[in-house]
């Protein structure tokens, strides 16, 4: 289950949310094994709640730990949820993330530090996780047109310009440089780095080509991008549009099938860091693509995986899942499937 505002709803005042306490102690009772959510922020303007706030920063993601503890729910943090935030945050373009002595390297080194090595003994940690989709629009050269987010007042820059854009190389080395911080302090860490579902011509856009990835290059990329992590993270929201051009948005079956055998010839497991159905009108229709999302995954050999998203009001109208709202089904169906996986 993911269950995005489990810490940063608290931490950022947001009204109404329930304590992670309750909200964890829910899920168990659910049979729900893990939850993956994000321990930092996503405007850069929100670092204070750590840089100058540390202390109940920490008080805060204390109260979740021990809950994962007491209930017995096992937790995925997202280190850095978005990576732009804190390249902006110094005053920096994204490609500092690839220069190890810039000012966002080193900020997100002690960060990453602080967060690991004060729960590096805790039972509840059962992965780590970098970023949150970073390869999204990897490689493509008008990229920052997309992404990173601007908006001036919340300290982003005015515009983004070409040293915004990422690329597959910087991928791969804040990458191994996240699994050499973790594993400094927990060498037995279990890493995922957090993407997205790859576009369809990834490797060769790297390359500067527009081709369609046959299966060998879908390998090298997915080997490329996910060195020296164990998990191998996708997210899948099937669309259902023939003219997507990332992977499990159309033809998820047999692109996942596909998928998993790169992972296991990368000697990987997948993990499904996100799936899950848009609320549609038809609430019919709409159970009738989600049992067969579920049915896709299991019969693909996906035995790792988190819904999107559990509780977070922002998202009542689309994606979020309670347990007594209209969409409790899907929460009664993964409640059933971790019981026959069990």
């Amino acid at each position: 289950m993911n269950c995005f505002d489990l810490f940063l709803g608290r931490l950022l005042n947001h009204a109404g949310v329930r304590s992670p306490g309750v909200r964890l102690h829910e899920l168990a009772d659910l049979g729900i094994p893990f939850v993956r959510f994000p321990v930092s922020v996503f405007w850069p303007d929100e670092w204070r709640h750590y840089t100058a706030g540390r202390n109940r920063y920490f008080d805060l993601l204390d109260e979740v730990v021990w809950a994962a503890e007491k209930h017995g729910v096992k937790l995925v943090p997202t280190l850095i949820w978005n990576v732009s935030s804190v390249s902006d945050l110094h005053g920096e373009p994204v490609s500092a993330w690839a220069d190890d002595k810039s000012a966002t390297a080193l900020f997100a080194d002690r960060f990453i530090a602080d967060v690991v090595g004060r729960y590096r003994s805790s039972p509840a940690f059962v992965a780590w996780e970098f970023a949150n989709e970073l390869n999204t629009y990897a490689d493509l050269p008008n990229g920052y047109k997309w992404w990173p987010k601007t908006d001036a007042s919340r300290g982003t820059p005015a515009q983004r310009t070409d040293a915004d854009l990422v690329s597959s190389l910087l991928i791969s080395r804040v990458i191994a440089r996240f699994a050499r911080s973790v594993r400094a302090l927990v060498p037995t860490a279990v890493l995922s780095g957090g993407f997205d579902a790859p576009r369809k011509n990834a490797f060769n856009l790297s390359l500067a080509r527009g081709s369609a990835d046959t299966a060998d290059e879908i390998l090298a990329n997915q080997r490329r991008l996910n060195e020296g992590m164990d998990l191998l993270s996708v997210h899948l929201y099937p669309s259902g549009d023939r003219g997507s051009d990332v992977m499990l948005r159309d033809d998820y079956f047999r692109q996942l099938q596909l998928l998993i055998s790169v992972s296991k010839a990368l000697s990987k497991e997948i993990f499904v860091g996100e799936f899950g159905v848009k609320s549609g009108f038809y609430s019919v229709q709409e159970k009738a693509s989600y049992e067969r999302l579920l049915n896709g995954m299991l019969d693909s050999g996906v035995r790792r995986g988190a819904l999107w998203v559990f509780d977070y009001s922002p998202m009542a109208n689309d994606w979020s899942v309670t347990k007594s709202g209209a969409r409790s089904y899907q929460l009664d169906m993964i409640s059933k499937i971790n019981r026959n996986l069990s």
